[in-house]
């Protein structure tokens, strides 16, 4: 039975980007660029063609009331009465950027540089109790306006910080010295960096990130704003968006402490400084990148105290620990540490070098730079600038009579001899290199010109790892397995019912991510003389890891697994950074008689992803849902939740686009999020229940927010259901079921999906 195709309505609003083009404020490359980055990042497309120079914001102002039929205003123009102004706190002001122009008994006008910003509109009615009324202005104009009406405070003393920065007793010692400082313009941005307000700031942010355990600080100069983001375990995280007059003093604060060059601003620099937290002394990282709109900053935040004192802290399972445990107890060897940037690997270096040290061995290690500084041990920082590259150091430690080498990176031909001559001269030598696999390490080292038999009798063992976020012991809950993510288990691993994992709440504790810390999980190959013989015989990959497997090799997926039976993550934190899948693993049939004997034994087989997508039969019977969800992770959980249910899946980033994809392609049902950008789920159903052609399709709210009052609020602007997060598979399919069992008439999308 083929599906009815249905009309889409004839659209009665224009597209901003229509009328833009039409007014020549941009060409239709310029709207056609915009519409990439909107796809790609959700930013709507006038923030997008300002933000890339393509058109003004009065321009845009202009098109907006255009598009809207609200009034476009001059601020400048008028004459606000204080009234009208102490209607509205400066915090609701600020954080939203609209300015209260009048007033009469009932009403407020508001103007605002977002029309669409409903949260703001709901802020000042709450505040005021009046009915607002909605005027338009350019961005810039309503900055201007709050900077005159709003005076005192600037925006970069707002709440962002409020309790980091003094209370904190953070002490920054800069590297920095005494210089004559240069005239002119350089002098006024060093008067301006010691301004209180400039040094208070940049102290506050170093603060928080260092009380959050991030582990990168990033400073992003935009067109008119500069954008603060830290990375937290693993994953970055906007905190805060502030004024753009602020940036040239921070980037001139953090160079002052870096013992940076302020004078150079076109190219990328690099320094150091150190701040004590607390009792903890902690290095900061320093590098600057010139861009567009200015320099950007990033600081990696170096804790000395956060290597572990012993291997048996760093997370690996037990027969993992002994082989690695073995391979640098020997006298002689390499020992190579593999994984991504950010993956820990430094941090296992040094943790081994603590499990070998004694008084009885020289060390000696080679870094760029050094991170951790260790008592006991000789450590060099490597400097090409002055000649030094780790090829060159590592010759010259050879005469300083060491027994165990750290080199921090093998990275090129000259520096992979060197190290692996001297392991087969009597030297320990542990260094890192850049491989996705423990096994990929050998075709990795043959590349750099290492012949197999030297691999063969010199290599000890190869450690490759991953850093996944570690489940908040506060707040998760132990829950049975969905069956779209059991589908990806080993087969073994599946038929023991009675194993559950464990989900990520979120709480205030670990301020509602469900996360905290992180924790590694590990493949370590152990070269036995199996491997060796095959090594030298030249086989591939595939049956070395036959090898491997035979001899209790456990693999990245699989060690990830074990950790997730145990409550340490969850499942999908292992499958976002470690693939469950790969055409360069055993075969499935030879997996499934390897088995699964223990969740820290043996549990060395890559799990088969199964493949739940209905066959092309199947395709023209199924149902089709739209997603609408701003946070890419959960759209990717419940794609793939319906698409092991045999669901034909489309999605959407934000409300608007969720219309416009439900007017052109009328869906059989629609799952949107409560809370998005531009347009929420409660206002995209009102606008759904408005069109006749999309009025009748059922449709769910989710939220994270467990309120009485906000599901009414949902349920009565015509939702048919409507579920809390964190999201139960299995509840999202017994309701998705029920609701497209009442549907009478089959829908069909008119492209495939």
């Amino acid at each position: 039975m083929e599906f009815e195709k249905k009309k889409a309505p004839v659209r009665t609003r224009r597209f901003l980007g229509e009328i833009l083009v039409d007014v020549g404020a941009i060409t239709l490359d310029n709207l056609a660029e915009a519409l990439k980055i909107n796809k790609a990042t959700g930013k709507k497309i006038g923030q997008a063609l300002v933000e890339m120079g393509m058109a003004d914001d009065l321009d845009v102002a202009t098109a907006l009331s255009q598009q809207l039929s609200i009034p476009l205003i001059d601020i400048d123009e008028l004459d606000i009465h204080d009234e009208v102004i102490s209607l509205v706190p400066p915090e609701i002001v600020k954080i939203h950027l609209v300015v209260p122009v009048a007033r009469d008994p009932v009403s407020i006008t508001l103007v605002m540089a977002n029309p669409l910003d409903m949260r703001a509109i709901d802020d000042v009615r709450f505040a005021t109790q009046l009915r607002v009324e909605v005027a338009l202005a350019s961005e810039a104009d309503v900055i201007s306006a709050i900077e005159k009406y709003y005076p005192g405070e600037s925006f970069l003393n707002a709440n962002a910080f409020k309790n980091s920065g003094e209370d904190q007793k953070l002490v920054i010692f800069s590297t920095r010295k005494k210089e004559e400082e240069d005239k002119n313009k350089d002098e006024d941005l060093l008067n301006l960096s010691g301004k209180p307000p400039v040094v208070r700031f940049t102290n506050a942010i170093l603060s928080d990130a260092i009380k959050l355990k991030a582990s990168d600080i990033h400073v992003e100069p935009r067109r008119k704003s500069v954008v603060i983001r830290y990375r937290i375990d693993g994953v970055m995280r906007e905190i805060m968006q502030t004024e753009r007059k602020i940036h040239s003093g921070m980037v001139t604060r953090i160079k002052v402490l870096s013992s940076m060059d302020i004078s150079v601003r076109r190219a990328p620099q690099d320094g150091k400084f150190q701040v004590q937290f607390g009792n903890d002394r902690i290095d900061i990282r320093v590098s600057t990148l010139p861009t567009k709109y200015g320099e950007k900053i990033t600081m990696r935040i170096l804790n000395a105290v956060g290597a572990p004192d012993s291997i048996e802290q760093l997370d690996f399972s037990e027969q993992s620990l002994e082989k690695l445990k073995e391979a640098i107890s020997r006298p002689q060897g390499i020992v190579l540490i593999t994984g991504p940037t950010g993956s820990g690997k430094t941090t296992t270096l040094y943790t081994c070098l603590k499990s070998v040290m004694s008084p009885k061995v020289n060390i000696i290690t080679l870094e760029n730079p050094i991170e951790y500084e260790l008592e006991g041990i000789t450590q060099v920082e490597i400097n090409p600038k002055q000649g030094l590259s780790f090829a060159d150091g590592l010759r010259s430690v050879l005469r300083q009579d060491p027994d165990i080498l750290l080199v921090g990176e093998i990275r090129d031909k000259e520096t992979a001899t060197i190290a692996f001559h001297a392991a087969q001269t009597g030297h320990l030598v542990l260094s890192t290199l850049h491989t996705n696999s423990a096994l990929a390490t050998i075709s990795r080292l043959q590349d750099l010109g290492i012949e197999p038999f030297q691999i063969s009798s010199i290599l000890n063992a190869v450690v490759s790892q991953r850093l996944v976020r570690r489940l908040c012991e506060n707040c998760k809950q132990e829950k049975p397995l969905d069956d779209s993510l059991r589908n990806t288990l080993p087969p073994n691993l599946t038929q023991q019912e009675s194993k559950k994992f464990w989900s990520a709440e979120g709480c205030d504790y670990c301020n509602s991510t469900g996360y905290v810390g992180r924790v590694a999980i590990h493949e370590v190959l152990h070269i036995t003389p199996s491997i060796r013989e095959l090594i030298i015989e030249g086989k591939n990959i595939k049956e070395i890891e036959r090898a491997a497997v035979a001899s209790g090799f456990i693999n990245l997926t699989a060690d990830g697994v074990s950790k997730a039976l145990n409550g340490l993550t969850t499942l999908s934190e292992i499958y976002r950074v470690a693939p469950h899948s790969s055409e360069d693993t055993v075969e499935s049939d030879e997996i499934e008689t390897t088995g699964i004997e223990s969740e820290s034994k043996n549990l060395n087989t890559q799990p088969v992803q199964s493949n739940t997508r209905p066959t092309s039969d199947e395709s023209s019977e199924s149902k089709k849902i739209l997603l609408v969800d701003d946070e890419q992770f959960m759209l990717q959980f419940l794609q793939g939740v319906l698409q092991g249910e045999g669901y034909l899946v489309n999605t959407a980033v934000n409300g608007v686009e969720g219309l416009k994809i439900a007017e052109q392609e009328i869906p059989d049902l629609i799952i949107t999020d409560y809370k998005m950008p531009e347009m929420d789920g409660v206002q995209m159903v009102l606008k759904l229940r408005s069109i006749s052609s999309t009025s009748n399709i059922p449709t769910i709210i989710l939220t994270g927010v467990d309120d009485v009052d906000s599901e009414i609020e949902g349920l009565k602007s015509g939702a048919d259901d409507y579920l809390i997060k964190p999201i139960n598979a299995r509840k999202l399919i017994a309701r998705v079921n029920r609701l497209l069992e009442r549907q009478a008439t089959p829908r069909s999308f008119s492209r495939s999906y």
